[in-house]
């Protein structure tokens, strides 16, 4: 349980950080700051990283996809 667990923080850690290297790269580190910090506020985004789902892989992919 805790190694599922643990992969599935490790992939809602990596979003935020790719969505905060995205932001910083395309809008200045301040805004690149709140983006990563509205992510990481987000009910749904909470929710789902607490789940042993594929929706937050899916979401890392996504958002390091749109960043390049």
């Amino acid at each position: 349980d805790v190694s599922a667990r643990f992969v599935a923080g490790l992939i809602g850690v990596l979003t935020v950080l790719v969505t905060y290297l995205w932001g910083s790269r395309a809008f200045g580190g301040r805004s690149g700051f709140y983006g990563a910090l509205a992510l990481c506020v987000m009910p749904g985004f909470l929710y789902r990283g607490r789940m042993l789902t594929f929706d937050t892989l899916l979401m890392l992919w996504v958002a390091a996809g749109g960043s390049g």
